[in-house]
């Protein structure tokens, strides 16, 4: 369950909805295809998204977001979860918040209550195919480069230069898992200058080349198409 755990949140992390879908239900086939009575299976599978929500959440809470946001949703699904009745509606519920927790946690603008930081994230994330500057986000949103960098390490904790790589690589992790772009068209989709430095930061993000990681990706697919095929 673990193993099918990690594969959900690295779906969600990726908004690839299609596949952290197909893990809940595997997810859900495991759970079901326990000896319960009808009724502790139904409490089984309310436990269980409990403890799933609590895993979630905890991923979440790892980026920038807004912590008020974030607590909101994981007590409404919560209260969602124990008001259900029936084994179809709390797996349904479950399949609601898989998809409010992948919306959540790619939603730039729900990052942050500071304005400023806010408007600077939004830019950052439309122009990812640029070579981004401070110079030039801060000219872009009207402020002050020094505030911006200032608010950048008060608000993220994290140069503005960190976190613009960190946007960037989010979006070629993305390209890599659902597109065939080859590495140097993702290296321009994702605004950086040559292919081997977007390697070189690439591989500080995530401790493996965009290869790499591609690969790995792949090898998931296969490996739960084949599960998949074996239920």
């Amino acid at each position: 369950m673990v193993s099918l755990e990690d594969k959900l949140i690295h779906f969600v992390n990726i908004e690839a909805e299609e596949d952290a879908l197909s893990i809940y239900r595997r997810i859900v086939n495991v759970i079901i295809s326990k000896e319960l009575e009808p009724e502790a299976r139904l409490r089984y599978m309310k436990n269980y998204l409990v403890s799933l929500n609590s895993i979630m959440y905890v991923n979440c809470r790892k980026g920038l977001v807004c912590i008020r946001k974030l607590i909101n949703m994981r007590d409404s699904i919560m209260n969602e979860i124990e008001a259900r009745q029936t084994l179809e509606d709390v797996i349904l519920v479950g399949e609601e918040m898989v998809k409010r927790y992948l919306n959540f946690i790619n939603d730039q603008l729900c990052r942050i209550n500071n304005p400023i930081i806010n408007d600077a994230l939004a830019y950052i994330k439309n122009n990812l195919d640029k070579e981004l500057s401070l110079d030039e986000v801060s000219s872009a949103i009207h402020v002050s480069k020094s505030y911006l960098s200032n608010l950048f390490s008060k608000c993220i904790g994290n140069s503005f230069s960190h976190h613009v790589n960190k946007m960037k690589i989010e979006k070629a992790k993305e390209l890599l898992a659902k597109t065939k772009l080859s590495i140097m068209d993702i290296t321009l989709e994702c605004g950086f200058n040559s292919q081997s430095y977007f390697c070189r930061v690439f591989n500080g993000f995530e401790g493996m080349t965009p290869n790499q990681y591609r690969k790995l990706y792949s090898e998931h697919r296969h490996q739960d198409g084949k599960e998949l095929n074996a239920l």
